[in-house]
């Protein structure tokens, strides 16, 4: 099933929440929603910003990974990241700005094809001993453990990178391929047509933020609503990326805001009596 993944992880934080921790989830998917309802409408002028917090975070955890080797303290040197990839990312934005997109295409790239090509070939080996595709076979008998299989699940993520390279046909150069691809045409597209860009990246992150705290509010509290997403998801979900990305491109070019209305002209003052 396809939610048969969302829901054993649903299952697996409620079993680890206490009973005052129970609001937790319904906060996160409440905040993905207004974040990705907010990305949806705005979310091309909060690109800058998000490039800047981006590399100031990542700044900050260079510096706390460097605490140990720097005899400074223990808040000099992420503080002293941070400042640093600040001020890179203020002087550099529009480079940020496109790096930033390019993550976004090459993420977006790597998920397709993560789901058409790979997940089904891990699926084979993990889905065994019923078959419900033969119509004339109500159970299969258990077939011999995969070696390569059971490896990969006690090897952690090398011994999976192994398994999959195995099993899947030039699994490690269709990899390099689409990352190198589309982070060069992402690269180019951010520095070329930034504005187009940052809509594109608005539309993209908000209609998978969107999406995916509406399916996982579904699953949790409107189970019957979840056939209708199945059959309708990537329709709804290019009707709001279109419509995104004409927006957030149509308000950086300023036709969405509002102009001022002219002042009429002075009356002209009377004449002088004679």
């Amino acid at each position: 099933m396809v939610d048969d993944l969302p829901r054993m992880l649903l299952d697996t934080i409620h079993r680890h929440l206490t009973p005052a921790g129970e609001w937790v989830p319904l906060l996160v998917l409440a905040s993905g929603l207004l974040l990705g309802i907010l990305l949806l409408l705005r979310g091309a002028r909060l690109a800058p910003y998000a490039a800047v917090a981006a590399l100031a975070l990542g700044g900050l955890g260079v510096g706390q990974a460097a605490t140990p080797h720097v005899p400074l303290g223990a808040w000099v040197p992420p503080l002293a990241g941070g400042a640093v990839g600040l001020v890179l990312g203020v002087v550099l934005v529009r480079l940020w700005v496109a790096v930033l997109i390019t993550a976004c295409l090459a993420g977006g790239a790597l998920t397709l094809y993560g789901a058409q090509v790979v997940l089904p070939a891990v699926e084979s080996h993990t889905a065994r001993g019923f078959n419900p595709t033969d119509p004339t076979t109500w159970v299969t008998l258990q077939e011999p453990p995969d070696e390569a299989a059971t490896a990969a699940v006690q090897g952690g993520l090398p011994g999976l990178l192994s398994y999959l390279t195995e099993s899947v046909p030039n699994f490690q150069l269709s990899t390099a391929a689409i990352v190198l691809s589309t982070g060069l045409a992402g690269l180019a597209f951010g520095l070329l047509l930034p504005k187009l860009a940052r809509a594109a990246w608005a539309a993209t992150l908000g209609t998978v933020l969107f999406l995916s705290a509406a399916y996982v509010a579904a699953l949790l509290y409107l189970p019957s609503a979840t056939p209708w997403l199945h059959s309708w998801g990537l329709v709804l979900a290019a009707v709001l990326w279109v419509v995104s990305a004409a927006g957030n491109w149509a308000d950086l070019q300023g036709w969405l805001r509002r102009r001022p209305v002219a002042a009429p002209p002075p009356a002209a003052p009377p004449p002088a009596a004679a």
